[in-house]
């Protein structure tokens, strides 16, 4: 943002506070580091960090793409969401030896269990510790 920032702050009338509230949102911790910012039309602001500190990603690496995966919700709340398990090639038999064997747990216990592209089995939450 350089030295200007609080000259163009008082002209566009916007506070210090609300200023760090919007660079907070975007999970941006100095204002040292914004190369440029801008108040958008909706009142928000739009920050842009200095290149150097922009996150690096998989073309700047050179590596190849993975396609997206949404997660596949097995079960919900302690009850095996059938429809979904069908679109995977794993039966309930299959889901109850991942979940008593690997995982130590009664599927009746677990809030959410999903799994990805790779058959792995989330690390979960719990809805209450008795087994």
């Amino acid at each position: 943002m350089g030295k200007s920032y609080p000259k163009n702050l008082r002209r566009a009338r916007i506070s210090v506070d609300f200023l760090l509230t919007e660079l907070r949102k975007e999970k941006i911790e100095e204002v040292q580091n914004v190369a440029l910012a801008l108040w958008e039309p909706d009142g928000s602001i739009s920050s842009f960090l200095h290149t150097q500190l922009q996150t690096t990603t998989r073309t700047d690496l050179n590596l190849k793409p993975q396609p997206f995966f949404l997660p596949i919700i097995l079960s919900k709340e302690g009850k095996i969401d059938y429809h979904e398990l069908q679109k995977t090639k794993h039966t309930e038999d299959w889901l109850h030896e991942q979940l008593t064997t690997t995982h130590k747990v009664n599927i009746k216990n677990i809030l959410l269990a999903t799994i990805d592209q790779h058959d792995n089995i989330a690390d979960f939450p719990i809805l209450n510790e008795s087994h």
